[in-house]
């Protein structure tokens, strides 16, 4: 074993040796030689900074709204394409500063309304999409001084240029209470609730453009004069009648001069004022094309010869109580309303008897009735022909708690040709199934049933025409 192993050795040396001596020096070499290690990759020096916006635009474009807000309050240079976002997805969402809440949540986003809970997450709101805002609605309800003279700060420094439509809600009579910068391009403003010190009545110093000025329920006014003045560019006033009581709203001789300086007006809502001043400002009333009125039933007292408004294309009455007649003694009559909202206490039987003659004065599109208390239990015995005759041109008629039958229904259905939309009250969800099996599965109509309040609303499908 020893010999065989002794001439396998010289047997491998003979053979190296055999090899050119070059070889086998630079063999050895290598051998000795150290192993360099690989240089290592270079880390990049590019940074999310360094982006042009138009790549980060497409970057936080996929981000939710809470990692929007949470990115543009981390890094002032990513605040410009954060916010190109933002107005791109939410800039039609009007956004509510309702902080008055407690609420687990620093926000909440819906399809209509972002809501800011928390006042650190409103201001940090305010710096970063306060430029890209149109709509902005503040609650000042249970909230202190201090913190809303810091927000209305905010709201001017970051947000007077770009805001179209403002509301004010629950105010403490601080609101502007120091602030001296105007809103150039706000177009809507609403109050609603609250008390209005002397400054923030200097409506024209503040909103210069304002085209829409409502005063919604319960505001009280340190100058009820606010509205006596000339807005340029104002085309719709509400106002509510002053109740000496709660000493909100404002004074007939108040809402008579301004609707005498503003000779433009196209919407006017007017509230809890009796039809004898109706009477009085209808002079002013000439150029109005939208109209609401609210009236109460001590507030229904009208003598006289009936005037005429010829420019009323859009009608709502609201009977806050039940008085069947009391829309007859309006001292108004129309001939070019198209659409009519009416809503009371009355059934929709009393209704339609008392305005049979209305409809047909009046080329009438869409009808919308709601009975408050008593129509759910009163069905509907109206004949089809005859609302087909008053009503040849109806779009839409929706009679909401209303109860009809099942014939009815298909009846209206097939004889008005020009209807896009009926709405009306059943008694249960087997009533609406057996209207659909009437219908037949080949159908252009469609509906909903809300089981909740018994409403069943059909549409017709738009047929392509080949």
């Amino acid at each position: 074993m020893v010999d065989r192993n002794e001439k396998l050795n010289r047997k491998r040396q003979q053979n190296e040796g055999d090899e050119p001596k070059e070889m086998r020096q630079e063999a050895k070499r290598l051998k000795e030689e150290p192993i360099e290690e690989a240089p290592a990759a270079s880390t990049p020096t590019t940074k999310i900074t360094d982006l042009n916006n138009d790549c980060l635009e497409h970057i936080f474009n996929h981000l939710k709204f809470a990692d929007l807000f949470n990115v543009a309050d981390s890094n002032k240079h990513l605040v410009a394409a954060v916010g190109q976002v933002f107005w791109r997805k939410y800039r039609k969402i009007p956004v509510d500063l309702y902080t008055c809440v407690a609420n687990d949540a620093y926000f909440k986003l819906t399809p209509n309304c972002i809501w800011l809970y928390d006042r650190t997450a409103a201001l940090k709101f305010l710096r970063n999409f306060g430029h890209v805002i149109t709509d902005l609605r503040i609650t000042c309800f249970r909230t202190n001084d201090a913190y809303f003279t810091e927000l209305h700060r905010y709201v001017f420094e970051y947000c007077s240029e770009t805001l179209i439509d403002i509301s004010f809600s629950y105010m403490n009579g601080c609101v502007f209470s120091s602030i001296e910068k105007s809103f150039p391009n706000i177009q809507s403003v609403n109050f609603n609730y609250g008390r209005m010190n002397e400054n923030l009545c200097q409506i024209n110093k503040w909103f210069p453009n304002v085209r829409h000025l409502n005063f919604g329920s319960f505001v009280k006014l340190d100058d009820r004069k606010c509205i006596q003045a000339h807005y340029q560019h104002l085309q719709s006033l509400t106002v509510e009648r002053f109740n000496s009581q709660n000493q909100i709203g404002f004074e007939e001789t108040n809402v008579m001069e301004a609707l005498r300086l503003n000779p433009n007006l196209q919407h006017l809502k007017v509230k809890n004022f009796p039809t004898k001043f109706l009477r009085k400002i209808s002079k002013y009333m000439q150029r109005v094309e939208n109209l609401e009125i609210t009236l109460r039933s001590g507030d229904i007292n009208h003598r006289g010869p009936l005037i005429r408004l010829e420019n009323v294309k859009k009608l709502l009455i609201h009977m806050e109580s039940e008085q069947q007649y009391g829309f007859m003694n309006l001292p108004f009559t129309f001939s070019h309303v198209e659409e009519l909202r009416y809503v009371t206490d009355s059934s929709w039987k009393s209704f339609y008897l008392q305005w049979n003659a209305f409809f047909s004065k009046n080329p009438l599109r869409k009808v919308h009735f709601k009975a408050c208390k008593l129509g759910r239990n009163a069905p509907l015995t109206i004949k089809n022909d005859i609302l087909t005759k008053d009503l040849p041109l109806v779009t839409e008629l929706i009679l909401e708690n209303c109860r009809i039958s099942i014939n009815e229904a298909t009846g209206f259905l097939n004889e008005c040709r020009f209807l896009t939309k009926f709405g009306f009250n059943f008694t249960s969800l087997h009533e609406y199934e057996m209207l659909l099996k009437l219908l037949g599965t080949v159908t252009e109509w469609h509906g909903n049933f809300d089981e909740s309040n018994r409403y069943v609303e059909l549409e017709r499908l738009m047929i392509k025409q080949k």
